[in-house]
């Protein structure tokens, strides 16, 4: 039988983060799409702690054995006899004995990886998550063997699939003022246009995927399931920033407001690599964690673009009107 507890590892892992942001919430924020209507993207910055502890606590069946344990070892964290041969999985692992293959040949040669094969070697990791996860299972089979596999131990070895994380970062495309179409007009006239062509450029590109991953990821893993058409949907998210992006590259930017726009663009470019990363979740669920961990720290970045340059706007005497739905000089 064959059993990939890299993946189901992490992914339990990610699940209960991404819940934990959904969940513990620090706060709202509210992002007005030049539109004049305001979204929100709900998130919660420091969740990693609590998600940890209800991992490390969590042992569904009693049988000695938490739930992550039961997924690097392949066993079921639903059942107390996996493979059913009268003793408990926890008190299998004790005795060094395998709690997915029935006694009496059953014996555990941990310095191979156990039944798991995490750390044989044997062929090289393919993913990133499969990497992080086979140093997690050797730290795991060294500590069981030392006999110091205890309360905190499981949350350091935890922690470190989180911590993982911030050693790597999401590829993105970055562009440099020359990118732009800058013109020197940077009369009242000139900036309305701008104002209008930028939200232009995203109401006719956004779909109502854009600022909502952190809930379709919610939902593709409620229940425990792994809804891959639910999770689709963030790909879609992807392909819109994408092409707000290109929109935007193309529109007529003022020199005064061309560093603003810069970063704004980045922005848009970050936000569609991150949502990609996201999107892995099933696949390679490291990546969707380094992914949720830039998310985060994006979004305050694209809140922050969009302000500046609706400030930089007003202050120019260029307001948005609700009624046409167009920026205007203010009279």
């Amino acid at each position: 039988m064959e059993h990939l507890p890299s993946k189901k590892l992490i992914t339990t892992v990610l699940a209960l983060v991404v819940v934990g942001a959904l969940v513990f919430v620090a706060g709202n924020k509210k992002f007005d799409w030049f539109d004049g209507g305001a979204g929100s993207v709900v998130f919660e910055q420091k969740f990693e702690d609590r998600a940890v502890d209800k991992i490390k606590d969590t042992d569904t069946d009693g049988d000695g054995l938490k739930d992550w344990e039961e997924t690097l070892w392949g066993s079921d964290p639903l059942i107390f006899d996996t493979d059913e041969d009268g003793v408990g999985d926890g008190e299998e692992v004790k005795l060094k004995r395998s709690p997915v293959v029935a006694g009496p040949n059953d014996a555990l040669n941990l310095s191979s990886g156990g039944s798991s094969g995490l750390v044989s070697g044997d062929t090289e990791p393919e993913t990133f998550t499969e990497t992080v996860s086979r140093d997690l299972f050797a730290k795991y089979l060294f500590l069981k063997e030392q006999g110091q596999f205890d309360s905190a131990t499981q949350k350091e070895l935890i922690q470190d699939i989180v911590s993982s994380a911030s050693l790597a970062g999401v590829e993105k495309r970055v562009y440099v003022t020359p990118d732009l179409n800058i013109v020197g007009d940077n009369s009242q006239e000139s900036l309305v246009a701008y104002g209008n062509a930028l939200r232009g450029a995203f109401v006719q590109n956004a779909t109502t995927e854009v600022g909502k991953e952190l809930v379709i990821i919610q939902g593709s893993i409620e229940g425990g399931k792994q809804d891959e058409e639910e999770l689709k949907k963030v790909v879609l998210a992807s392909q819109s920033y994408e092409a707000i992006e290109r929109a935007s590259l193309g529109i007529k930017v003022p020199f005064d407001i061309a560093s603003l726009h810069i970063k704004l663009v980045n922005s848009y470019a970050a936000m569609s690599a991150i949502d990609i990363e996201l999107a892995e979740m099933f696949n390679d669920p490291m990546r969707a964690l380094v992914g949720l961990r830039e998310y985060n720290e994006e979004i305050e970045i694209l809140l922050e673009s969009i302000t500046n340059i609706r400030f930089f706007l007003e202050n120019r005497g260029i307001i948005f009107d609700d009624s046409t739905q167009k920026y205007v000089i203010k009279s």
